[in-house]
């Protein structure tokens, strides 16, 4: 048993929901239950599997073509956030659902239908004294018609283990901390929408603790929206840093520039990407870029869609740029590779994705990272994955032009 499970073993029921696009909130159906106590970061937890989502989280065929990390079902509350005791409310209703997450890693629910999101419910025989140590953040609230839940992100890291699956607990259902950008894949798209929201925030918190201009101590306000120095008062609030990924095109070669970085990590080659500098536009930021990392000039730019990416928590514009050149000077210290590539060998990856070889291929492309043997572009949890589609299916013609 992990050093967490002792924690969460106590004296309340479970009660299993079950996750159906066409189940309510309010609608339990109790297929277990057990004599223990549960505590998650000092709050009392009725260990209800919500596997019911809020409202649109089901898997549609148009997740395919929408970026992950977005879609964010819930209203983030704004209105709830400016009154302190309408906050106080929702920490002790007891209908409000909690998402865990360790080490910006989130509790996840592997059901039979396909992975979720791991909520747990306080339990409405406890006290919720806990809630306000633990400072879990408002994510944003849904409704069933019936009834508005809030639904919080709490961090639990500073619990140790070693044990991935912390609970620990056998239970009817698969409950497991997991990487938050490997199970982006498996989730709904709206599900990833609340993920990013929940990790931006509470990686934010753990690196904002003290004030930047004085040194204090910070504490969380606004249901974790701000954060308020204790000594000097000021204000810090979360960021989104900006960023450009871009795909270039040459139009008369039919030829696309795909970069690898460095990392041996990195066995995808995908768009050229990097941060927007302080005072400077979307197209410019992709001129710069495409020219410090491959020395290619850039001409007409238009933009396709943004991402959220919450790694720590990026806003990514997506664009394609028009190559006015052709001749590729790396920058080898950002980047191990970029080459141009034609339509047929991108449509070649991105249909090999789906190929049963596609761990083998992985496996030796890392082998031989300096000389990767086949193409292998970015899954469908990137932006770049979805330009790269837009590119090879000739959709981007519509785009809007941002010169």
């Amino acid at each position: 048993m992990t050093a967490l499970s002792r924690i969460l073993l106590g004296s309340y029921r479970w009660t299993v929901r079950i996750r159906s696009p066409y189940t309510s909130f309010t609608n339990k159906v109790p297929i277990a239950s057990f004599t223990s106590k549960v505590k998650v970061a000092g709050i009392p937890i009725d260990v209800h599997t919500h596997l019911t989502k809020p409202a649109n989280t089901t898997r549609t065929r148009e997740d395919e073509m929408v970026v992950s990390f977005s879609k964010n079902p819930l209203d983030r509350a704004d209105e709830l956030r400016k009154s302190e005791e309408a906050l106080q409310e929702a920490l002790s209703h007891s209908g409000g659902l909690y998402l865990p997450m360790y080490k910006l890693n989130p509790l996840i629910n592997a059901a039979e239908d396909g992975d979720g999101l791991g909520w747990l419910r306080l339990s409405q025989n406890g006290n919720t004294e806990g809630v306000h140590d633990s400072s879990p953040v408002l994510l944003g609230t849904a409704s069933d018609g019936n009834e508005t839940v809030p639904y919080f992100a709490m961090d639990v890291s500073h619990y140790p283990t070693n044990d991935q699956q912390l609970l620990g607990i056998d239970a009817p259902m698969n409950f497991a901390f997991k990487d938050s950008r490997k199970v982006a894949s498996s989730l709904s798209i709206p599900d990833t929408g609340i993920l990013a929201q929940a990790r931006s925030l509470l990686s934010w918190h753990s690196t904002h603790r003290f004030c930047s201009q004085c040194g204090s101590h910070t504490e969380a306000q606004k249901g974790g929206y701000v954060r308020v120095c204790t000594d000097c008062e000021a204000h810090h609030f979360p960021r989104t840093d900006p960023c450009v990924i871009m795909l270039v095109v040459d139009e008369e070669n039919d030829t696309c520039l795909l970069g690898r970085g460095k990392a041996k990590s990195f066995i995808y080659y995908s768009c050229l990407a990097g941060f927007i500098d302080q005072g400077e536009t979307l197209e410019e930021a992709v001129r710069r870029e495409v020219k410090e990392e491959s020395g290619i000039d850039v001409g007409e730019v238009s933009y396709f869609k943004s991402q959220p990416w919450p790694f720590p928590s990026s806003l990514m514009f997506g664009c394609f740029a028009k190559a006015l050149s052709r001749d590729v000077v790396i920058d080898y210290s950002e980047m191990e590779d970029i080459k141009w590539f034609s339509r047929e060998d991108v449509k070649t990856a991105l249909q090999g994705q789906n190929s049963q070889f596609q761990v083998l291929i992985t496996v030796l492309n890392m082998i031989n990272f300096h000389r990767n043997l086949v193409l292998q572009v970015p899954e469908r949890v990137a932006i770049a994955h979805h330009m790269m589609h837009a590119w090879v299916h000739n959709t981007t013609k519509q785009l809007t032009k941002i010169l």
